[in-house]
């Protein structure tokens, strides 16, 4: 009997299965009269091929049926019930009786789950080259885009007026495709989501586009092409985003020919450290920097409310331990980690190397 994983669950397999569905395999249509709830109707191999763990109060499977008739208790299995016709694309076959929620469809679900700035940062993961694992607190890199804004906005069309649609079109209006890291994402959220949700405003960029070298350029870098972080076109402006400082120092020593070539053509780079993003005061500088160079007049911090909405949004982007010190996992590429702290001895008066990061945060101030 078929199973219809969605929500919560169809993001776990997106971000942890080895072989995610394709959308190539995505059905014409699909019934879910067949669909089960039921946890013993469930084959538990069909979902080890789709890289969730077994149905349990911890990890409960969400799946999609057709009727509250169909909805099968358990604190194991969450059934939700989608009682209309299913848009073309809502689910992508993995396997047989395995049925996975589109990314276009799991945008709409997460919608009625998600505050509008994390469903903005689903959708800048599932347009992107990244996956965020929230099991092992780790990213993965160079994934391939599950989806693009224009095919969420078609599917979102296709639906109509369903629970959630006016929160997933709302979003949708700022997700941008192709970052590259969760750090891309956030520097884009605190730059350019509106004033009402913390952000500054600023013109949406383009993110790792392509820009093609000059002659100077291609023959001092032997690269025929760069690919900025975040791209002002109109205003030549590449901001580059580094995860750490030491990281900064290793790419300028590569990149500083790139970096001529593209002033040689008109563009300013300018680059942002993961420190100067965590930092609100460094943070800002390189704001008024942009502001200048892209003709984006800046209004006062304490204009309605707006200093309490930036702290807010920071709040939500930046969870409390990598505020106090500790490098998010999810952030920096090749971070560091509490792995390597394995070979040093934690002093006896603290009892955890959270604490004692926290004070050795707190003493440089």
């Amino acid at each position: 009997m078929p199973v219809f994983v969605c929500s919560e669950s169809a993001l776990q397999h997106y971000r942890c299965a080895l072989w995610p569905a394709e959308r190539e395999s995505s059905p014409q249509t699909v019934d879910l009269s067949e669909a089960v709830s039921h946890r013993r109707d469930i084959d538990l191999l069909s979902l080890t091929g789709l890289g969730l763990p077994s149905p349990s109060t911890d990890t409960p499977l969400h799946v999609l049926v057709p009727s509250v008739e169909r909805r099968a208790r358990s604190r194991s299995v969450v059934p939700t019930v989608w009682g209309g016709a299913l848009p073309k694309g809502a689910f992508r076959k993995v396997q047989r009786d395995a049925y996975v929620s589109s990314p276009e469809f799991l945008f709409l679900q997460m919608a009625c789950v998600l505050d509008p700035v994390s469903l903005v940062e689903l959708g800048m993961e599932l347009c992107g080259t990244y996956r965020r694992n929230a099991v092992n607190d780790q990213t993965v890199y160079d994934q391939p885009i599950l989806t693009t804004p224009r095919r969420i906005e078609g599917f979102l069309n296709r639906a109509g007026s369903v629970h959630g649609g006016n929160q997933a079109r709302q979003a949708l209006k700022y997700v941008v495709p192709n970052s590259a890291s969760p750090l891309e994402t956030i520097v884009y959220l605190l730059l350019c989501l509106p004033r009402r949700l913390g952000g500054y405003a600023f013109p949406t960029p383009k993110l790792n586009a392509t820009i093609k070298l000059g002659k100077w350029g291609r023959r001092h870098t032997l690269r025929r092409s760069s690919v900025p972080d975040l791209y002002w076109q109109d205003e030549k402006t590449d901001l580059e985003c580094h995860g750490k400082m030491h990281e900064l120092e290793e790419r300028r020593t590569e990149d500083s020919m790139r970096r001529k070539a593209l002033e040689r053509m008109g563009v300013e780079v300018i680059e942002l450290t993961y420190d100067e993003v965590k930092d609100p005061k460094l943070f800002r500088a390189t704001v008024r920097r942009l502001a200048k160079k892209l003709g984006v007049r800046l209004r006062a911090r304490s204009e309605n409310g707006f200093a309490e909405r930036e702290e807010a949004l920071r709040d939500r982007l930046f969870p409390k331990y990598v505020r106090t010190g500790l490098l998010w996992k999810e952030l920096v590429a090749e971070s560091e980690g509490l792995d390597s702290w394995s070979d040093e001895e934690l002093p006896p008066e603290y009892d955890s190397w959270e604490v004692y990061m926290a004070d050795e945060d707190d003493s440089e101030l």
